[in-house]
């Protein structure tokens, strides 16, 4: 490469630091999204719809208590085709008029369903998002659950701050999952996101597991959460603005009800007017992101030097 053309990277360092790793990789490449087999090998699932198959067809050879969550999961081991596969199987179903969340707050149309978990994941494939592992309505042992694909190698954040650290993980990538988090929480009103229900990969992936506890039919954003709010990504933000209410009756409406579905679609209006009044109050550079963007504090010049 000659010099005129050279790639000249300037470092300012700002307020908010960021670390080598971040400077030059994490703010600028996305790493894939692997599912894998027991012994962590790579699936050869190349759809969702590849992985719904598998994980309505496959036969569990073994399940086990996995001893964490208010909703009692049980860990699956599913086989087929020489494939072992970890799953996750959740049968909670209950609705209930008033319920009193353990962070104080009174949910009006409480509801913790195993259906939740299926059209939350419908729902971020609808906007694009990959957070949510695939997840298929299946019976086990005469109950019906959802079967959600095991993510292996998870840390939760539970398990971050029990190591002795503090914050997050110095990840921009990761950072700006969470954001992207908080905003579908407070579109789907998720009442329990939790430090054990926080989970990454090893290659930093955020993923969004246990959704019962959400899509009820109360229409408001929960003040708690929407305080929360620090920006969120340009793809997601789109997304939310041109989700049609006919789209979501029909990915949604074998989980969901009527109620739910209108509920969902004004939060989602309400969420909109959310983002679009801090744009206005901050900039929209400053609220919005693409996943790809360099950090702040990265200028890249070209110098004909």
């Amino acid at each position: 490469m000659s010099q005129s053309s050279r790639l000249i990277v300037r470092i300012v360092l700002l307020a908010l630091l960021v670390s080598p790793l971040d400077a030059w990789g994490s703010g600028v490449t996305i790493p894939d999204r692997v599912f894998r087999d027991v012994d962590s090998n790579p699936l050869p699932f190349q759809t969702d719809a590849e992985a719904e198959e598998f994980l309505r067809s496959a036969t569990v050879t073994s399940q086990r208590d996995i001893g964490t969550g208010v909703t009692k999961p049980k860990q699956l081991v599913l086989e087929k085709d020489g494939l072992k596969v970890h799953a996750a199987f959740n049968y909670v179903d209950r609705q209930g008029q008033r319920e009193k969340m353990a962070d104080g707050t009174v949910e009006m149309y409480f509801q913790d369903s195993y259906k939740a978990d299926i059209a939350t994941y419908k729902l971020s494939r609808l906007l694009g998002a990959e957070m949510i592992p695939p997840g298929v309505e299946r019976q086990i042992d005469g109950q019906d659950g959802v079967v959600r694909l095991w993510i292996e190698n998870l840390e939760s954040y539970d398990e971050w701050i029990g190591d002795g650290n503090t914050g997050t993980p110095d990840s921009l990538y990761l950072k700006r999952q969470l954001k992207d988090q908080i905003v579908f929480d407070l579109l789907i009103r998720n009442t329990d996101r939790n430090r054990g229900n926080i989970n990454w990969d090893p290659d930093e992936n955020l993923w969004m597991i246990d959704q019962t506890r959400s899509l009820a039919r109360t229409a408001e954003l929960r003040d708690k959460e929407a305080k929360k709010f620090k920006g969120c990504s340009r793809a997601l933000y789109e997304a939310i603005k041109s989700l049609e209410a006919k789209s979501v009756e029909s990915e949604l409406g074998p989980y969901i009800g009527t109620f739910e579905i209108k509920a969902l679609m004004k939060r989602r209006d309400k969420l909109i007017k959310l983002i679009d009044a801090e744009i206005k109050k901050q900039g929209e550079e400053e609220v919005l992101f693409n996943y790809t963007d360099p950090p702040k504090g990265l200028i890249i010049t070209y110098d004909d030097e």
